[in-house]
């Protein structure tokens, strides 16, 4: 398996490679790497691997890897996933699945579908991410709400707009200076796996976004507290295709106001609580008529996109034989 991340408990290409390598374990032989280890590994050691899982965004070294395990299997036969979770470039997807020829290709979205098929064998679409157990959940009421603003030291009186994620200047977050005013609270719980852009947070700061830089364990609390989940990044090498944090904005009964973004188009686009438009023409109306619906909604205002669709396709890309009564990704608590 090649997938990439650091060992941080907050990063999304992280915790898709661990999520994966959970669901896995005990059910195949499993060495995980790195792209870079494996474009380099001997060819004797790639010979010992039926199937190849690529989990992340397609490099030069994610084709050479996969190029140079074909190669070494080319008698034996071979089994190649390749999962788009994070690419950089339209050229690198492409030069991956056209040296790479892999068995299955698993997308989020319309256009990385198309760059797949120039040298797939299959396509499927599948969210590439999820959310599990009872750890997101929608408050169980507004006394709640009240107990997990004032632990934050936010306002009780005022909606509350967040953002989970890197403060990095490429996630466009200046787009959200124009939420905050004396209606609207603007929280970015910035994380703490790459470091923070200190103009970009001095910058949000004068613009009176309250920042706060530092991995929160019990970031579901930050969701619940919430009335609108913001995400406002329009650049894909800023995100994996489909944010974790919109799925778990979701899952705790938050709507979301989004750009249109590769997996959150492809999954959540006919949700009646996610917002796809522009950044640039995000208002406080907007804000106020995205929360004021959640209000309003009839039923439970949660919305949950489970792992369970991506794992089941990269076991029948791989071929593995799967016992009844598996547990998907039992041993990750995200």
């Amino acid at each position: 398996m090649l997938g990439e991340g650091s060992n941080a408990e907050d990063e999304g290409l992280s915790i898709t490679t661990r999520t994966v390598v959970d669901a896995l374990s005990g059910h195949v032989a499993l060495r995980v790497s790195t792209p870079r280890a494996a474009a380099f590994a001997r060819l004797s050691d790639l010979r010992n691997f039926d199937a190849a899982l690529c989990l992340v965004g397609p490099t030069a070294f994610t084709s050479l890897a996969l190029g140079r395990f074909r190669l070494a299997r080319w008698r034996r036969g071979s089994r190649v996933v390749l999962g788009i979770v994070h690419p950089r470039t339209r050229l690198e997807t492409v030069a991956t699945v056209v040296v790479a020829r892999p068995d299955l290709t698993l997308s989020t979205c319309p256009d990385d579908d198309a760059l797949a098929r120039r040298g797939s064998r299959a396509v499927r679409r599948v969210p590439l991410a999820g959310v599990r157990g009872s750890r997101f959940r929608p408050p169980r009421d507004r006394e709640e709400v009240d107990r997990l603003r004032t632990a934050l030291g936010v306002p009780r009186d005022r909606l509350l707009v967040l953002h989970v994620g890197h403060l990095r200047h490429g996630r466009n977050l200046e787009a959200l200076c124009g939420l905050a005013d004396d209606r609207t609270h603007v929280l970015v719980v910035a994380s703490a796996s790459q470091a923070a852009d200190a103009g970009l947070r001095a910058r949000l700061l004068r613009r009176g976004v309250d920042v706060r830089v530092g991995y929160i364990p019990a970031i579901e609390d930050v969701y619940r507290a919430s009335d609108v989940y913001a995400f406002p990044v329009v650049d894909p090498r800023h995100a994996i295709r489909t944010p974790l944090s919109v799925l778990e904005a979701r899952a705790c009964g938050i709507p979301v106001l989004s750009s249109p973004f590769f997996g959150v188009v492809g999954f959540l686009a006919d949700d009646p609580l996610v917002s796809l438009v522009p950044p640039a023409t995000w208002s406080g109306d907007l804000v106020a008529r995205l929360a004021r619906s959640r209000r309003e909604f009839r039923g439970s205002p949660a919305r949950r996109v489970e792992w369970a669709s991506t794992i089941e396709a990269i076991v029948d890309g791989l071929g593995v034989r799967w016992g009844p009564g598996h547990a998907v990704g039992a041993g990750h608590r995200a």
